[in-house]
């Protein structure tokens, strides 16, 4: 007789215990994860120690580098006030009166002046309310007449940026009566004369009765600005000759041959409710058949 299970003689499972359940989990695979997370934290240290050395790198050269910029700084503000002066020496003080405004007088010279907001209002106001003559180009373009006096010339082309030292003293000034630069010339296409055959797309079974009415007539509306009757075929750009063939064939057909007559063109090419194109070649067949115009291309076209 098998003995009877009690509660304090029965042995709980193997890994079914209540409570903290533990997977059964060789300790080799934990020992392997350790491993991998330990190499990933090495190489991620030497990861950012690279990265390290490279900001270092970057903040010692910008440490040499500012002085220099500095200095570049420096020269550039002392050549422009060198220009500066330069163009305030060579103004006449003397002689008959600058045709520039006061305004830009005052502004050369160093007699102190009121610097309030009204006082600088009405600078500005009088300064637009001058009586010199628009520029056809910008002052850079405007040539200075000979009766001008040479402080014109010289205010009348801008100053040159900062250059080298091995320039500064090469630097060569425009004299006053040297003719000013050309201005450039602008190249202007006139886009009524540009030939586009104009898009019937979407008309469906009308669509040749378009290509009929521009054969005839223009429509600007359209950008059609000339009949395609008009043009020959030196006028028909190449991209477009091809659709210029298509549109002459079906409206020659129509005029030359069928005298306009709508019925028996509609009766003899029932193919136009496809469209321009089977109606193309609905024609084109017509005529192969009838031996008046060779196939493939191989000879001139008779219609």
């Amino acid at each position: 007789m098998p003995p009877i299970r009690t509660q304090d003689n029965v042995e709980p499972a193997k890994n079914q215990t209540r409570g903290n359940r533990k997977p059964n989990i060789p300790r080799g695979n934990f020992e392997e994860v350790n491993a991998r997370c330990q190499r990933a934290q090495e190489e991620g240290g030497k990861i950012k120690a690279t990265i390290d050395s490279y900001l270092g790198h970057i903040r010692r050269a910008q440490g040499w580098l500012a002085p220099i910029v500095a200095e570049e700084k420096r020269r550039a503000m002392e050549w422009e006030m060198e220009k500066t002066q330069h163009c305030i020496n060579e103004a006449p003080t003397t002689g008959r009166k600058s045709a520039m405004p006061e305004d830009m007088h005052l502004a050369f010279t160093d007699e102190p002046r009121e610097c309030t907001p009204q006082a600088i209002r009405m600078s500005s106001i009088s300064a637009t309310k001058s009586t010199s003559p628009p520029h056809p180009y910008p002052p850079v373009y405007h040539q200075t007449p000979a009766s001008d006096t040479p402080y014109n010339s010289v205010l009348s082309h801008p100053v040159p940026l900062y250059q080298s030292n091995t320039d500064k003293r090469q630097t060569i000034h425009r004299k006053p009566n040297q003719p000013s630069p050309s201005p450039p010339t602008v190249t202007v296409f006139n886009t009524q004369s540009l030939v586009i055959i104009p898009e019937i797309r979407g008309m469906g079974p009308d669509a040749w009765r378009q290509v009929v009415r521009d054969w005839d007539f223009p429509d600007p509306s359209r950008n059609h600005r000339r009949p395609l009757k008009e043009l020959s075929k030196g006028d028909v750009p190449q991209k477009q000759r091809q659709l210029y063939h298509l549109r002459k064939v079906i409206a020659e057909e129509f005029i030359n041959v069928y005298a306009c007559d709508e019925a028996r063109f509609l009766a003899d090419y029932p193919s136009y409710v496809k469209g321009c194109t089977p109606l193309f070649n609905a024609i084109r067949k017509k005529y192969q058949e009838a031996g008046t115009v060779a196939r493939r291309n191989r000879g001139p076209h008779v219609y």
